[in-house]
């Protein structure tokens, strides 16, 4: 449950922040898009985060959601690394 919790509280903030500052769903999602195909090619490891590239629109909401996240997730008891890699598992 916590870690379901975590995912959706960074994506909350995320995109309130987004909407706030006029970056729209349609540039997010073509920059993923873009980032995907990239990976597919060898440029992005595996574990490389969309919202953590230096031309991703949305980069310091991203940042800042984490940041949060991380700190939501002390208060909640959660080990940040199992959490990384129980996330990062879905995507195998």
């Amino acid at each position: 449950m916590d870690f379901e919790f975590l995912v959706a509280f960074h994506e909350m903030i995320e995109a309130c922040l987004c909407r706030k500052r006029g970056i729209t769903d349609e540039q997010v999602t073509a920059f993923d898009a873009m980032y995907e195909k990239e990976r597919a090619r060898g440029l992005h490891g595996p574990d490389d985060e969309d919202g953590d590239d230096e031309r991703a629109p949305y980069k310091y909401e991203h940042a800042f959601a984490t940041l949060l996240e991380k700190m939501m997730a002390a208060q909640l008891g959660v080990d940040w690394k199992q959490y990384e890699a129980a996330i990062s598992a879905l995507f195998e």
